[in-house]
């Protein structure tokens, strides 16, 4: 694993380096969010990298896919249906849906009706607030389909 993860590390750096190269061009203004994201994940490549030879101790670590790859392989499906949906429902509609199942899937401890009703309006309530602030105060336009 920790070759893996030197690797992902260099890689990930070599992106940043490539990107940096390529945010030249662009106007000062255009260059400053590309640059910002490029500063941040160059430098979760580089604690990477470092992490990398660095032992591990003997707590418990966070696994993915162990136990749980039914969901897991669910929700890259339902992430390639958000894609295709996005041009025939739109963005708010499809991002609404396929967000509030993929919380539904992930949900790795069964809890009640309540809560999981709870953690579906919280995804809801957050993804429209993203849309409403991209889309009315900044001005982006997100794709629009047939319900909207």
């Amino acid at each position: 694993m920790k070759t893996a993860d030197r690797v992902a590390a260099l890689l990930l750096l070599g992106v940043c380096v490539y990107a940096w190269i390529e945010a030249r061009f662009f106007s000062p203004l255009s260059a400053l969010f590309p640059r910002v994201v490029i500063i941040v994940l160059g430098m979760l490549g580089l604690l990477m990298f470092i992490l990398s030879f660095v032992r591990p101790g003997e707590e418990k670590r966070f696994v993915l896919i162990e136990g749980n790859a039914p969901a897991v392989a669910l929700s890259a499906l339902m992430m390639v249906a958000w894609i295709v949906l996005i041009g025939v429902l739109g963005f708010l509609v499809t991002s609404l849906l396929m967000f509030s199942l993929m919380t539904v899937v992930l949900e790795r401890r069964r809890r009640g009706a309540l809560r999981t009703f709870l953690r579906v309006l919280t995804v809801c309530a957050v993804t429209v607030a993203f849309y409403f602030f991209f889309d009315r105060l900044l001005l982006v336009s997100f794709p629009r389909g047939l319900l909207l």
